[in-house]
């Protein structure tokens, strides 16, 4: 049994789960844009970090963690079930692309997977985890496009080379880029990941431009604006 990951307001218990917490979701939950969204779904919610993390930012939001991996949300249960928002927070065991719900959700959020199927992991829970279904992104968009309300936000976090392959896809499918933040490891390696929020419109020239630097130049030596955008979560971030 691994030891739970301890958050200021909550903790995770990650036992079951193929996918552990990660720097790239506390990132997203930690960046997205809040503007007082009443319906909130989570994809690939996973222990539930994400849904937490929203209900934690949030006084009202009703929020739905979806996941294909039941064992991921063996743990997401015990985590939602400790938490202070339990009643806000229901979780499915399903694929988006089966999903649907007679909800308009003002928010989606989602670390989504972007391993190509070449390269899955030897484990097979994983794997799935991972790569997500087989699926393409394209089709991912295709089947959250009529879950969302006219002044819905997607937001998700992914490489930047798999951000370059898909964005052109966007407009074709009706989503427009309303922010975007570039993340470097540290102040001397390149961006390896972009923050996306994306809206249902067509792209525009006011888009907010963003980059972030998770360490200076020694490992564990925080820039402070990590710290700051990470402060109402990490124990460690005083």
């Amino acid at each position: 049994m691994s030891r739970p990951f301890h958050f200021k307001q909550f903790s995770i218990r990650q036992d079951h789960a193929a996918m552990k917490v990660g720097t790239d979701s506390v990132l997203l939950g930690a960046w997205v844009s809040m503007k007082d969204p009443k319906n909130i779904l989570d994809i690939g919610c996973g222990t539930g970090l994400l849904s937490l993390m929203m209900a934690q930012r949030s006084t009202e939001a009703q929020i739905i963690g979806i996941d294909i991996e039941p064992d991921a949300l063996i743990d997401a249960r015990f985590n939602i079930d400790n938490s202070k928002w339990a009643n806000r927070i229901k979780l499915f065991n399903e694929s988006i692309l089966e999903f649907t719900i007679d909800i308009k959700f003002d928010l989606l959020i989602t670390n989504p997977p972007y391993f190509p199927l070449d390269t899955l992991a030897p484990d097979q829970k994983r794997a799935l985890a991972r790569s997500g279904e087989n699926y393409s992104f394209q089709s991912w968009m295709e089947a959250i496009a009529g879950l969302l309300s006219t002044s819905a936000k997607v937001a998700f976090i992914m490489p930047i080379e798999e951000w370059l392959n898909c964005k052109d896809s966007l407009v074709e499918l009706g989503f427009g880029l309303y922010r975007i933040c570039y993340v470097r490891p540290n102040q001397q390696k390149e961006v390896h990941r972009v923050m996306i929020e994306l809206q249902k419109s067509k792209f525009s020239n006011s888009i907010i431009e963003e980059e972030l630097i998770i360490e200076k130049l020694k490992r564990h030596d925080y820039t402070d604006e990590y710290k700051e955008l990470t402060r109402s979560f990490y124990l460690k971030m005083r």
